[in-house]
């Protein structure tokens, strides 16, 4: 039940772990020197509960260091994280990936509130767009690929068009979460779900650095930057009639 893909210099490996929002934790394996790795979530969790509406405070930063303390691991630049021996690699990956599943567990008994939440603002807006032009609107939509399941945000579809749009959170400049996005439409190149046009929605858009937003805009075919809910309606709307004409 692991799935495992190489990824130029990194390896993407997916744990049967899931987590309080229903995901599989993947974890970023990188050889730093002959034998000696970086093993690290590419903040993930602290990206999804971003997404999902939860203050990223300085005392959240400390629950989730004392996580990865008790652990044995680090939690800094915003991940789970440790450097280790070949003869560790697997007990670190393991190790990263529950800190990572543990710390979804802010989301217990957490109610966002709707302009703290930019995934239920970008939500209102496809679908009440998705009811004009009689499509129907699905949230947190699960596609297989070749290795590993894919969760969108959202997919919009009619009878001949399917809209695919991921709500993405920085850190550490992006590049992270760019990687994942770039690694989704890889792992989906060869599903009948590559042929969607594809949606990324930037939360946070200073915080992402141009190599990041240059990895995203090579596969998106629309990219857009999230800077406050009543300044989202007209861009997102747009690019949805874009893509539903191209």
């Amino acid at each position: 039940m692991t799935d495992v893909i190489q990824l130029d210099q990194e390896c993407v490996v997916t744990l049967p772990l899931n987590t309080f929002d229903d995901r599989w934790v993947d974890i970023s394996v990188k050889e730093r020197s002959p034998g000696y790795f970086i093993v690290d979530d590419s903040g993930r969790a602290w990206d999804e509960l971003f997404v999902q509406g939860v203050s990223l405070t300085d005392v959240l930063a400390s629950r989730l260091a004392a996580i990865a303390k008790r652990f044995g691991i680090h939690f800094e630049k915003r991940r789970f994280t440790v450097g280790c021996k070949l003869e560790f690699l697997q007990t670190s990956i393991w190790t990263v990936g529950q800190c990572s599943s543990l710390a979804m567990s802010e989301l217990i008994g957490h109610k966002p509130a709707v302009e703290e939440d930019p995934k239920r603002t970008v939500g209102g807006i496809i679908t009440d767009w998705g009811h004009s032009r009689g499509f129907q609107v699905k949230p947190d939509y699960v596609v297989r690929g070749i290795n590993t399941p894919h969760t969108f945000d959202f997919i919009a579809r009619d009878d001949r068009h399917g809209i695919a749009v991921n709500v993405l959170a920085p850190t550490s400049g992006g590049f992270g979460r760019a990687e994942r996005y770039g690694y989704q439409w890889y792992d989906l190149e060869k599903q009948p779900e590559s042929r969607w046009k594809k949606m990324a929605i930037l939360t946070r858009p200073d915080s992402w650095s141009q190599d990041a937003r240059n990895l995203v805009n090579k596969f998106a075919d629309k990219v857009i930057d999230f800077t406050s809910p009543k300044n989202a309606r007209e861009p997102i709307i747009d690019s949805l009639e874009e893509l539903r004409v191209a």
